[in-house]
């Protein structure tokens, strides 16, 4: 019985317009006319359908009470823009939000403090600080594989030890749960902080450009971060650390 009365909701699936008939129930349910009609009573009763006036059926407020309590997969992205653009409106540098996909890190949306874009680009996850970071909770097998590729020297310019700073860098993300970099060659300042929703990250925060003062913008950074943990349903945390 329960599975006939989950044919007659089914029976919208796909339906021409959100109301159909007895009749209509009756065909696209498979089932007889009798007892669709004692079905669509029975859901009418539960609130799982709805009897118009003209007699035809819709579904029913309770559904959409049950969905609503349904659990949903978000992805930071859908929700990470309106952080990002106030990350980037108040610092004046541009915002990216990166997630990990193998041994690269895809920037899913940015935001300059004008302009926002959010057409998908692609690097090395070693070679960016946002990468770096989501690369500090991959699994050793994939940090060690993305260190060791043939790509690796030729992005870092081969330079002498930058092996293992790399490795050092995933390292402090690791044990400080983010990672600042300064380049003494351009002057820029380059910080990354994870999204963690269920205690694994799920897309990286980062910020980069001409430092306004001495002062870290780490602790910005974080905040957004924690933001859109929080709106991808992650629990509040405690107050975000004065990094100095």
């Amino acid at each position: 019985m329960l599975g006939r009365a989950v044919g007659v909701l089914d029976a919208f699936a796909g339906a021409e317009g959100p109301e159909l008939s007895l009749t209509e129930l009756a065909d696209r349910a498979d089932l007889p006319l009798t007892t669709t009609h004692r079905l669509a009573g029975q859901l009418v009763n539960e609130r799982l359908l709805e009897r118009l006036p003209s007699g035809r059926f819709r579904i029913g407020p309770h559904v959409q009470e049950l969905v609503s309590l349904a659990p949903r997969d978000v992805a930071a992205e859908d929700v990470a823009h309106p952080y990002l653009q106030d990350l980037a409106d108040v610092t004046g540098q541009p915002v990216q939000l990166v997630v990990l996909d193998g041994g690269e890190s895809v920037t899913v949306d940015r935001a300059d403090g004008q302009l926002p874009s959010r057409a998908p680009t692609r690097a090395p996850a070693h070679a960016s600080c946002g990468g770096l970071v989501l690369l500090a909770h991959a699994p050793a097998g994939l940090v060690d594989s993305v260190i060791e590729n043939g790509q690796f020297e030729r992005r870092w310019d081969a330079a002498p030890g930058v092996t293992e700073r790399v490795r050092t860098a995933i390292e402090v993300a690791r044990r400080q749960g983010h990672l600042e970099l300064r380049s003494k060659q351009t002057g820029t300042v380059s910080v990354a902080a994870p999204v963690i929703v269920d205690e694994g990250p799920v897309a990286a925060v980062a910020i980069s450009g001409a430092p306004h003062s001495e002062r870290s913008l780490a602790p910005a950074v974080l905040t957004t971060a924690r933001s859109i943990a929080r709106a991808m349903g992650a629990p509040a945390t405690g107050p975000i650390p004065i990094i100095r």
